[in-house]
């Protein structure tokens, strides 16, 4: 929270909702990468005569790039679960091997070995057995990583427009007014109280596993307020991290009112 203003005549302060931001950021990131790393698409298309020549074809692709690669169905001398060597990624991808190079197929990588080895074993079978003419595999799984991955976007976007307001309160002795403005993505909210109506200043705390937060909430006397506004106003739609930040919040209310409560 950021003192704006401090005279004997008016107070205001400014609160924004940093961790609320990086929270939503953080959701954000975290569905843009689900989406650009386990996105992708593979498929392996292979055809020969009876004389044993033909093609393969390998297309891989993901929300950023998709290739194509063409190659003769005899370099391909067999295939293998796990990477050429320990520096060689992704891991969870199945290797076809042509002479001295090693070419990856992306594949789900929630398969489990048993599953690898299945579908290493179709190839497999198609590279030793001459009778099989034509071979067609396919692994997509962008739709089940876009879906998780927009999901965790607009959960980021909705805490970011829903909470991540910024607060502006004001204290004038002049109107005898305290108004409170959130601005929001979309929209701005803003509610006023006479200065005379308030009958506490109290720190709300919120404890959880990874420790506490706190936000600042005023009380009304309920006589002094028309019927349409509530008594209890908290001063931020969000808890904040800093005990000793919204501490000093309600100390500067207190002494600017010149009440203790």
């Amino acid at each position: 929270m950021t003192v704006q203003e401090f005279t004997s005549r008016s107070f205001v302060f400014t609160a924004r909702p940093w961790l609320l931001w990086i929270l939503s950021s953080a959701w954000v990131t975290m569905g843009l990468i689900i989406m650009v790393l386990l996105g992708q698409s593979s498929r392996l298309m292979c055809d020969r005569t009876e004389q044993g020549d033909g093609f393969c074809e390998l297309t891989q692709a993901n929300l950023l790039r998709s290739s194509t690669i063409y190659f003769p169905v005899d370099h391909l001398q067999t295939v293998q679960l796990f990477p050429p060597d320990a520096t060689s990624t992704p891991s969870h991808a199945i290797w076809l091997r042509m002479g001295d190079r090693y070419l990856p197929i992306q594949i789900y990588a929630t398969l489990n070995d048993r599953e690898r080895l299945t579908i290493a074993g179709r190839i497999q079978r198609f590279l030793y057995n001459p009778d099989l003419l034509s071979l067609e595999w396919v692994s997509d799984n962008r739709w089940f990583a876009y879906g998780v991955g927009w999901a965790l976007t607009l959960v980021g976007l909705a805490i970011s427009v829903l909470y991540g307001k910024v607060v502006t309160g004001t204290f004038d002795k002049q109107t005898g007014q305290f108004t409170l403005q959130q601005q929001g993505v979309w929209q701005k909210q803003q509610q006023t109280y006479p200065l005379e109506a308030i009958a506490a200043v109290q720190l709300e705390t919120s404890d959880g596993s990874a420790g506490s937060v706190y936000r600042v909430c005023l009380h009304f006397k309920s006589q002094d307020l028309p019927p349409d506004l509530p008594t209890y106003l908290p001063l931020t739609p969000y808890y904040g991290i800093g005990r000793a930040e919204h501490e000093g919040l309600v100390q500067h209310i207190q002494a600017f009112l010149n009440r203790s409560f």
